[in-house]
């Protein structure tokens, strides 16, 4: 019963708005009521959602399995061994961009189970102290204590991958210095493109915010050694500005018309400091746009170099 009205919360309440312009839907990450709102009968979903759940239960007769599911702080794994979880992923809040105990709040509200605000780890520098307030170093601080427990559960050898991404510069190098912190090594990163845009990356492509919308998957693995003891970081050289011309020209000659917007080049740029051990700070998302500006043209939206841009006018 609990799991059939929890699932139903979103669309039997008024956060179910009504758009012209596509179906109607709820938006997600923001705890947000539209001033027009669509209303669905309620009894009619909790009828679907029962039949939803019947079938499930079939589903697991016909194929038993088994699974554990814990609840606990990132920053304590109770009731994890260590050195014996073949694989982590993990997909943590990316700085201030979501306040998940806020966007989570209906729920809390329907189980009575409301979320830890000063273990959430979220930089909420608008609240007050006692309700959760948090700074760029307290986040780092509960992320720093999230990726120590990850390499003490993770096997020897084994991997982890973070979805991360942000715009601004600081909370990258935080997010890089509570990685390193824990005694883990990033051995490669990707760009991510999820296809469907978040709210915040709409309000990119409609210029309402300058965000990045592709994020990136970075690859982990432990560096300590059998002591125990820290493997020390090696130096590595700074990622030049003609360096990163370079690539980012490399790029565009051969990428798609996606892949060629500043949310995707900003991935591109944050992948490749991150790769080769640059430092992060100067590199915010409007950082990386004035370089595009300084060296390439654009298109609609889209970067191109000078060449392409003669052939496409062609």
């Amino acid at each position: 019963m609990r799991f059939a009205v929890t699932a139903i919360v979103n669309r039997a309440s008024r956060r179910y708005q009504w758009n012209p312009k596509r179906p109607t839907n709820v938006l997600s990450g923001t705890l947000y009521i539209a001033s027009l709102t669509y209303e669905f009968n309620v009894f009619s979903l909790l009828r679907r959602k029962f039949a939803a759940v019947a079938k499930l239960k079939q589903a697991l007769v016909d194929a038993p399995g088994s699974c554990t599911v814990n609840q606990s702080s990132a920053t304590e794994l109770t009731g994890v061994e260590d050195k014996s979880v073949d694989y982590v992923f993990t997909d943590p809040p990316f700085g201030a961009n979501i306040y998940y105990s806020d966007a989570s709040f209906l729920w809390e509200a329907w189980l009575d189970a409301f979320t830890a605000t000063d273990q959430e780890a979220v930089v909420s520098t608008s609240l007050s102290i006692e309700h959760g307030r948090k700074t760029l170093q307290d986040y780092e601080k509960l992320m720093a204590s999230s990726f120590s427990e990850v390499a003490r559960i993770l096997k020897p050898g084994a991997w982890a991958s973070v979805m991360f991404h942000n715009s601004d510069d600081a909370v990258w190098s935080s997010l890089e210095r509570a990685i390193e912190s824990a005694d883990l090594s990033l051995e490669s990163a990707i760009a991510f493109d999820k296809s469907q845009p978040s709210f915040k990356g709409i309000k990119q492509i409609t210029d309402q915010e300058r965000v990045s919308s592709f994020d990136l998957v970075l690859h982990l693995r432990t560096v300590a050694g059998k002591s125990g003891r820290r493997v020390a970081k090696k130096v590595v050289a700074p990622v030049e500005e003609t360096t990163l011309v370079a690539a980012i020209g490399e790029l565009l000659a051969t990428a798609p018309p996606r892949r060629r917007t500043t949310p995707y080049i900003h991935s591109f740029v944050m992948r490749l400091l991150l790769e080769r051990g640059g430092p992060l700070t100067g590199w915010s998302y409007r950082d990386v746009e004035a370089l595009l500006e300084a060296h390439f043209i654009n298109n609609a939206g889209t970067w191109a170099t000078q060449p392409r841009d003669t052939e496409e006018m062609a």
